[in-house]
């Protein structure tokens, strides 16, 4: 610690790593790892590329680029009125993704409602795709990070997850890895909705909670699929006590399938049963929802009840 401190006091622009290396290593308790973060985020908010990043903030109304096209299209006429979701592709038009700081702020409008999430997601995952290198994705602004990783149908996710006694953090990142928060979502495996359930899942699911059998439509009703979705996972929490790897990896494969690499493993370390996963596409699902869920937590906050 007084080594880092010591360099710290040192530090120039060239050694941006070493802070941020200072402030991962030390944490936020630290006195040393918050300043460490902040001469780092200093640093870079003075530089033209990394500053939209690490201090956003939305470009005003009046200087949008819309004022000043031809808004005789519908889809113009519709985005001046605010109308974002509506007005489809002028938004990416008038909000190119060559202009993050003026990207990012119609990601944001489209988060207002939540029919414009999953294209708010897609303008943040394009973004980010180009996130400076000198930037560590951890010190970038949070309003940022959370356009990536939204959180609507918060309550109903959170109640849910309460309800049935799992991460409400795991079951967003669920949600967010299987459509996108989009509750219209159906795969060609004809999964549907928030959760991506199947009909007979859905079926079978419903009666043991004590509800009818939805029809197709009804899993694309967002309070139906999260709980149905929330039930599932807590299905098979019970099914693999204490292995949350490989409850996601039975959601995506089926629990045959995870319980047959399960047994092909010698431990219970979970770095065994990545590594025996024998899809490349449920092990690359299963990551991802790791990774996004320990952004839940460092975002919103939310931890098993």
């Amino acid at each position: 610690r007084r080594t880092i401190a010591a360099r710290l006091r040192q530090a120039a622009a060239p050694v941006r790593d070493l802070l941020r290396r200072a402030a991962l290593l030390l944490g936020e308790q630290d006195p040393v790892g918050r300043e460490a973060r902040r001469r780092g985020l200093e640093l870079l908010a003075r530089r033209r590329r990394a500053a939209d990043w690490v201090s956003w903030t939305p470009v005003p109304v009046a200087e949008w680029p819309l004022w000043e096209a031809d808004r005789a299209r519908p889809e113009e006429r519709l985005l001046s009125l605010g109308l974002y979701v509506e007005a489809r592709d002028a938004l990416v038009r008038h909000f190119p993704t060559s202009r993050p700081r003026l990207a990012f702020t119609g990601a944001a409008r489209l988060l207002e409602r939540e029919a414009g999430v999953r294209r708010a997601v897609a303008i943040a995952e394009a973004l980010f795709e180009n996130l400076p290198r000198e930037v560590p994705a951890e010190w970038v602004a949070p309003e940022l990070r959370r356009m990536l990783h939204p959180y609507p149908w918060a309550a109903l996710i959170r109640a849910q997850a309460s309800a049935y006694r799992i991460d409400p953090a795991l079951l967003a990142a669920l949600i967010r890895e299987e459509s996108r928060f989009d509750p219209g979502a159906v795969s060609p495996a004809a999964a549907r909705g928030l959760a991506q359930l199947t009909r007979p899942t859905a079926g079978r699911l419903a009666g043991a909670i004590g509800l009818r059998e939805p029809e197709p439509r009804d899993l694309l009703r967002p309070d139906l699929s999260i709980a149905l979705g929330a039930a599932h996972l807590a299905e098979l929490s019970r099914q693999f006590p204490a292995a949350e790897m490989v409850v996601v990896a039975a959601y995506n494969a089926g629990s045959d399938q995870a319980a047959l690499w399960r047994r092909a493993c010698a431990t219970r370390e979970p770095e065994e049963y990545l590594a025996k996963i024998g899809f490349r596409e449920t092990r690359a699902y299963v990551i991802r929802v790791f990774e996004s869920r320990a952004i839940y937590r460092a975002l919103y906050g939310t931890r098993p009840d």
